[in-house]
């Protein structure tokens, strides 16, 4: 996941950027990420409801479960998707190397050929 900007002030910086799950590419997301992604956004929401009260994050707390959700179902298709493009990428390099025997193979034969009619002429 890109690295994300969520702290407002440098101690708030230090405090997300400790945690891994905002680090990384999106594309290498997992779900896995999403629940610790959940975890310190809880911990934050309770920070702002314990400073400023429940009322102060009503609105917000059913936006962003909804947010998290949403993540996590891109999470699993992404991881699903992952592990169908690396079982394609294993399929396509054992049909390469069939391929490379098959005419490793074809040339033995057409050199043993070429030396057997060779000797034949002699």
């Amino acid at each position: 996941m890109e690295n994300c900007p969520v702290a407002i002030d440098d101690h708030r910086r230090d405090i997300v950027t400790k945690n891994w799950c905002f680090q990384g590419a999106f594309s290498s997301m997992t779900v896995d990420d999403v629940y610790e992604i959940a975890k310190v956004v809880g911990a934050e929401v309770e920070r702002l409801i314990d400073s400023y009260g429940k009322a102060s994050v009503e609105g917000l707390v059913s936006h962003i479960v909804k947010v998290l959700e949403l993540l996590e179902s891109f999470a699993a298709r992404n991881q699903a998707h992952n592990s169908k493009e690396n079982e394609l990428l294993k399929a396509f390099e054992t049909l390469q190397l069939q391929q490379q025997r098959k005419r490793h193979v074809k040339e033995c034969d057409e050199s043993s050929n070429s030396a057997e009619s060779r000797v034949g002429i002699l």
